[in-house]
């Protein structure tokens, strides 16, 4: 281990969003771009609702936060086209939709009491 190094844990996010796929590229091909920079751990690629006729957009989720870094600085285009990369926080993808690379779901009854006083 090097000297001075920190022990903590990056609970940032190492999910990429991909704003306006290009209509060619598929799940697999996102996969293997991306893969160049680090372990890609999956690839969903969202409609939306609210525009079924516009571009997709892609979620990147990366092993780690510093491949996902090393990605987001260097894979700013695919076969020509350039990509707008932002970080995508889990649990708030855009337009309310969900994904399928979400942090964990809250318990069903957060405050127990409630129930309790609503009940006398």
């Amino acid at each position: 281990a090097k000297k001075g190094a920190s022990s903590t844990i990056d609970n940032r996010t190492s999910t990429l969003r991909v704003a306006q796929v290009p209509d060619a590229c598929g799940q697999e091909q996102l996969k293997a771009h991306f893969a160049a920079f680090g372990s890609v751990l999956q690839v969903d690629i969202i409609q939306s609702t609210n525009n079924p006729a516009g571009a997709p957009m892609a979620l990147v989720q990366f092993s780690d936060r510093m491949n996902a870094e090393l990605a987001m600085r260097r894979a700013k285009s695919y076969a020509g086209t350039m990509l707008a990369l932002s970080w995508h926080e889990p649990g708030k993808a855009p337009g309310g939709q969900t994904s399928g690379i979400e942090g964990p779901k809250p318990p069903p009854l957060l405050n127990p009491t409630l129930r309790e006083q609503d009940e006398t």
